[in-house]
């Protein structure tokens, strides 16, 4: 397993954040064993980092096959072909092309490195290329501390070299369909490292570093479970999302929620199930390891029946006499991707057979791809609300 730097990249908004993070973690064993997510990132990042360096253009090539021990299915030839394709369209021409590149930070501290996924430097500007195969959080390359990180280690081994003026990092994240791009100029990214990267990691080397809670930051900790300032920052955040809601000894008008007072509270919502889920997952682990929680305890949870030996039943099934279609579901068409796959993409089979519905609508921040709306009925139409409350908002 390859060695991880203990200011890392990927960890880097966490320790930028809360230096003292870094203290805390030592106090928690290695995890073991990754996450199935994780590991599903670890194959799809080798499958990637395969079809570069093999040239390889089409990734359902690949379908079926194994990467770090996870099997290559549609969906992951389709997320990895839409990044293949954004980075091979990124290197041509390009003065160096670099595929899963160790970079350096040692100029301000030893131990400092990073692998950037992909490097690509054309004409003065340098594309840090970052793929997320994660369907869970949509990752913005806007001030993306990991990609400056990986953008610093490049203009310190390559910037003088080839005149690098531009940095550019890129998310590319194909299951949120998203593909994010930010521009720094080289100068800007020099202040970077010095006014806000070079101070962060002198802070993390303090033992009296600060305790600084961000829901960013805290998000892959491992003392969030344990820590009070986590704790006691996510209940101070739900409270003030709530304060606009006060008891009155005298309702005379309806008093709703605003639309402004709407946003606060969802902007706290991913701060809200992060620290639901960390105290959730808390509770049941302590329970596990014998730790007392007053006023709780293991419980077995719901489960559904199933077949000891499905192959066994089929048999005894099969020897009655009922047939396939009496004892499976049925079968299900194969996907667009599928039939791309054992026929190949531009088959005349499959002329005029796929189309791409509208996705199922979502709320996000991309005012980019905000789609157009017009006012709705709005059944709190006529009611007055608390002006007074709506002003410090």
């Amino acid at each position: 397993m390859a060695a991880h730097s203990k200011l890392s990249a990927s960890g880097s908004k966490k320790w930028m954040s809360c230096p003292a993070s870094i203290r805390l973690e030592t106090f928690y064993p290695a995890e073991e064993k990754s996450s199935p997510f994780a590991a599903q990132g670890t194959g799809a990042h080798a499958l990637g980092e395969y079809c570069l360096i093999n040239k390889i253009i089409d990734v359902d090539t690949q379908f079926g096959k194994i990467f770090e021990g996870i099997k290559v299915d549609a969906e992951m030839v389709s997320a990895i072909q839409e990044y293949l394709d954004y980075v091979n369209l990124e290197a041509e021409g390009s003065d160096l092309f670099l595929i899963e590149q160790r970079v350096s930070l040692s100029r301000i501290r030893e131990d400092m490195f990073g692998t950037a996924d992909a490097i690509v430097i054309k004409d003065g500007v340098c594309s840090v290329i970052d793929l997320k195969y994660g369907a869970g959080v949509r990752v913005s390359s806007y001030e993306n501390t990991q990609g400056l990180y990986y953008a610093a280690g490049v203009s310190m081994a390559y910037g003088k070299r080839y005149g690098i003026h531009t940095y550019k990092v890129t998310i590319v994240q194909p299951r949120m369909d998203n593909i994010s791009e930010y521009e720094v100029t080289a100068g800007k990214l020099q202040q970077w490292i010095e006014n806000e990267l070079r101070p962060a990691v002198l802070a993390t080397e303090d033992p009296n570093a600060p305790l600084n809670p961000t829901v960013d930051g805290c998000r892959w900790c491992k003392a969030k479970p344990d820590c009070r300032a986590f704790s006691d920052f996510s209940m101070n955040q739900a409270v003030q999302g709530f304060q606009f809601i006060k008891p009155e000894p005298k309702i005379k008008q309806p008093d709703f929620i605003t639309a402004k007072q709407l946003s606060i509270l969802y902007g706290n919502l991913p701060l809200m199930k992060m620290f639901i889920k960390t105290i959730e997952d808390k509770v049941l682990l302590d329970l596990q390891n014998g730790k007392t929680v007053e006023g709780y305890n293991l419980v077995e949870g719901r489960s559904t029946r199933q077949w000891k030996n499905p192959a066994a039943f089929e048999r005894k099934m099969r020897l009655k006499k009922f047939r396939v279609g009496d004892i499976y579901l049925p079968r299900k068409l194969i996907s667009p991707t599928q039939a791309e796959k054992l026929l190949g993409k531009k088959h005349k089979l499959l002329e005029g057979q796929i189309h791409k519905p509208i996705g199922k609508l979502v709320v996000g921040h991309d005012n980019a791809k905000a789609l157009p709306t017009k006012p709705a009925d709005d059944p709190l139409a006529g009611f007055i609300f608390n002006k007074k409350e709506d002003q410090t908002l």
